[in-house]
């Protein structure tokens, strides 16, 4: 159970780390991993109509 939590605490963790890259510019929503593109742009989409 307690490897569950970290995993999922890791992918938060990265999901965060990569939203705030393309924000700065760093990186580009293409060159996210698959993995988190699609979370990561639905983050930044949801940050802007706030």
């Amino acid at each position: 159970m307690q490897i569950c939590m970290k995993k999922r605490m890791e992918a938060c963790n990265m999901l965060e780390l990569y939203v705030t890259l393309v924000k700065a510019g760093i990186r580009t929503l293409d060159s996210v991993p698959a993995a988190f593109r699609e979370k990561v742009k639905a983050a930044i989409e949801a940050e802007k109509q706030e």
